[in-house]
């Protein structure tokens, strides 16, 4: 498992100085029943805002977010990496990020249990080759990141350092997670999915492979 923070942000015009500044205007963001909604309910909440009251949200793709608050459409946008950069580069205010809000799974190893059984041997391998490779992508930024550059076909040299330096720092250096995040973790699931109810943390993570690999 790789990250467990996401990477979007809520970016609004450099007008909005306070919660109360955003009530009754609109914000975009990219589905209200996905990730990004459930960040921005969070993150609106947490600000003492009602999400289903004192916004008004809007559907749209990223780059779409952000000419519409150049434009002045929207007062707000639910962005991720560049356009969070972008939107920052433009004077737009971070008014909340998600990964003090939310905690999720971004990346992770997923596998049945008769898998692990019959193959345990080979996953343990694997394991500690991603984990060698995760390592080695946050101890060597001058070599990562011109990979960064060229993968996502970045110009901007700056943007490709800001990208990577962001990523970097929401990796998880063991691929394990205490029993804090498997709850938060789940509960963050069962609010995307709309679920009352889910399998118990022990039914769902099983780091003993991880141990191995270390």
């Amino acid at each position: 498992m790789d990250g467990d923070r996401p990477t979007h942000e809520l970016l609004v015009l450099p007008t909005i100085k306070t919660a109360a500044d955003l009530k009754g205007k609109s914000v975009g963001l990219g589905s209200n029943e996905g990730t990004g909604g459930i960040v921005m309910r969070r993150i609106l909440q947490a600000k003492g805002l009602n999400p289903d009251r004192d916004v008004n949200f809007i559907s749209m793709g990223g780059e779409v977010r952000l000419q519409s608050m150049i434009s002045g459409a929207i007062a707000g946008a639910m962005l991720s990496p560049p356009y969070t950069f972008m939107a920052a580069d433009q004077g737009y205010r971070v008014f909340g990020r998600g990964r003090d809000y939310v905690r999720y799974l971004t990346e992770g190893i997923v596998t049945s249990e008769s898998r692990i059984k019959q193959k345990r041997g080979t996953l343990v391998r694997f394991v500690r080759a991603w984990n060698r490779s995760a390592k080695f992508y946050k101890d060597n930024p001058s070599i990562m990141i011109p990979y960064v550059q060229k993968k996502f076909a970045v110009k901007d040299a700056r943007l490709a350092r800001l990208l990577y330096e962001d990523d970097a720092q929401t990796r998880v250096e063991n691929g394990s997670l205490d029993n804090t995040a498997k709850s938060e973790v789940l509960e963050t699931a069962k609010e995307i999915l709309r679920v009352k109810s889910a399998p118990p943390s022990s039914q769902i993570f099983d780091f003993s492979l991880t141990e191995e690999a270390k």
